[in-house]
Protein backbone atom coordinates (compact mmCIF):
# COMPACT_ATOMS: atom_id res chain seq x y z
CA UNK A 1 0.00 0.00 0.00
CA UNK A 2 1.36 3.35 -1.01
CA UNK A 3 1.11 6.50 1.07
CA UNK A 4 -1.51 8.09 -1.15
CA UNK A 5 -3.71 4.99 -0.87
CA UNK A 6 -3.38 5.02 2.92
CA UNK A 7 -4.31 8.70 3.12
CA UNK A 8 -7.33 8.11 0.87
CA UNK A 9 -8.42 5.17 3.02
CA UNK A 10 -8.07 7.16 6.24
CA UNK A 11 -9.90 10.22 4.94
CA UNK A 12 -12.78 8.19 3.53
CA UNK A 13 -13.67 7.03 7.06
CA UNK A 14 -13.07 10.42 8.69
CA UNK A 15 -15.93 11.99 10.62
CA UNK A 16 -16.08 15.37 12.35
CA UNK A 17 -14.81 15.38 15.92
CA UNK A 18 -16.93 16.93 18.66
CA UNK A 19 -15.76 20.27 19.96
CA UNK A 20 -13.35 20.11 22.96
CA UNK A 21 -12.92 16.34 22.71
CA UNK A 22 -9.21 16.50 23.47
CA UNK A 23 -9.78 18.83 26.44
CA UNK A 24 -12.42 16.51 27.91
CA UNK A 25 -10.18 13.48 27.52
CA UNK A 26 -7.28 15.33 29.11
CA UNK A 27 -9.46 16.48 32.03
CA UNK A 28 -10.67 12.93 32.64
CA UNK A 29 -7.12 11.55 32.55
CA UNK A 30 -5.90 14.26 34.94
CA UNK A 31 -8.75 13.67 37.37
CA UNK A 32 -8.21 9.92 37.54
CA UNK A 33 -4.42 10.25 37.53
CA UNK A 34 -4.49 12.82 40.34
CA UNK A 35 -6.84 10.72 42.44
CA UNK A 36 -4.79 7.53 42.01
CA UNK A 37 -1.52 9.39 42.66
CA UNK A 38 -2.90 10.97 45.85
CA UNK A 39 -4.21 7.62 47.11
CA UNK A 40 -0.94 5.83 46.34
CA UNK A 41 1.14 8.56 47.95
CA UNK A 42 -1.00 8.47 51.09
CA UNK A 43 -0.93 4.67 51.23
CA UNK A 44 2.82 4.36 50.66
CA UNK A 45 4.21 7.43 52.43
CA UNK A 46 1.43 8.30 54.83
CA UNK A 47 0.40 11.76 56.00
CA UNK A 48 2.87 14.01 57.80
CA UNK A 49 2.23 14.04 61.53
CA UNK A 50 2.84 17.81 61.63
CA UNK A 51 0.71 18.56 58.56
CA UNK A 52 -1.24 21.34 60.32
CA UNK A 53 1.93 23.17 61.36
CA UNK A 54 3.61 22.64 57.99
CA UNK A 55 0.60 24.08 56.15
CA UNK A 56 1.18 27.39 57.93
CA UNK A 57 4.68 27.74 56.48
CA UNK A 58 5.25 29.55 53.15
CA UNK A 59 7.69 26.89 51.90
CA UNK A 60 4.97 24.25 52.20
CA UNK A 61 2.87 26.18 49.69
CA UNK A 62 5.88 26.87 47.44
CA UNK A 63 6.57 23.14 47.30
CA UNK A 64 3.02 22.64 46.07
CA UNK A 65 2.78 25.70 43.84
CA UNK A 66 5.97 25.03 41.87
CA UNK A 67 5.07 21.60 40.44
CA UNK A 68 1.39 22.59 40.16
CA UNK A 69 2.22 25.63 38.02
CA UNK A 70 4.56 23.60 35.80
CA UNK A 71 1.88 20.92 35.48
CA UNK A 72 -0.76 23.50 34.59
CA UNK A 73 1.47 24.99 31.89
CA UNK A 74 2.25 21.50 30.62
CA UNK A 75 -1.43 20.55 30.47
CA UNK A 76 -2.20 23.77 28.62
CA UNK A 77 0.59 23.06 26.16
CA UNK A 78 -0.54 19.44 25.68
CA UNK A 79 -4.11 20.55 25.09
CA UNK A 80 -3.01 23.11 22.51
CA UNK A 81 -0.65 20.66 20.80
CA UNK A 82 -3.42 18.06 20.53
CA UNK A 83 -5.22 20.29 18.02
CA UNK A 84 -3.50 20.73 14.67
CA UNK A 85 -2.87 24.31 13.62
CA UNK A 86 -3.27 25.84 17.08
CA UNK A 87 -0.39 28.00 18.24
CA UNK A 88 1.16 27.61 21.67
CA UNK A 89 1.10 31.33 22.30
CA UNK A 90 2.61 32.29 25.66
CA UNK A 91 3.01 28.76 27.06
CA UNK A 92 6.74 29.30 27.37
CA UNK A 93 6.06 32.06 29.94
CA UNK A 94 4.12 29.60 32.09
CA UNK A 95 6.99 27.13 31.91
CA UNK A 96 9.78 29.64 32.56
CA UNK A 97 8.23 31.85 35.26
CA UNK A 98 7.98 29.20 38.02
CA UNK A 99 11.63 28.29 37.53
CA UNK A 100 12.69 31.94 37.65
CA UNK A 101 10.61 32.51 40.79
CA UNK A 102 12.22 29.54 42.53
CA UNK A 103 15.67 30.79 41.54
CA UNK A 104 14.82 34.28 42.81
CA UNK A 105 13.55 32.83 46.10
CA UNK A 106 16.71 30.76 46.51
CA UNK A 107 18.89 33.79 45.79
CA UNK A 108 16.93 35.89 48.28
CA UNK A 109 17.30 33.16 50.91
CA UNK A 110 21.03 32.92 50.22
CA UNK A 111 21.55 36.67 50.47
CA UNK A 112 19.59 36.90 53.74
CA UNK A 113 21.48 34.01 55.36
CA UNK A 114 24.43 34.95 57.52
CA UNK A 115 27.74 34.00 55.86
CA UNK A 116 28.68 31.83 58.84
CA UNK A 117 25.50 29.79 58.34
CA UNK A 118 26.18 29.01 54.67
CA UNK A 119 27.80 25.73 53.75
CA UNK A 120 30.81 26.04 51.53
CA UNK A 121 30.68 23.67 48.54
CA UNK A 122 33.21 20.88 48.86
CA UNK A 123 33.81 21.44 52.56
CA UNK A 124 32.00 19.98 55.56
CA UNK A 125 29.75 22.32 57.53
CA UNK A 126 31.42 23.78 60.59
Amino acid sequence: MKTDELVSLLESAATPVEKNTSARRLELALAWGGLVAALLMTAILGVRPDFGQAALMPMFWMKLAFPASLAAAGVFAAERLSRPGVRLGGVWVGLVMPVLLVWATALEEFVNTAPAQRDRPGFPAQ
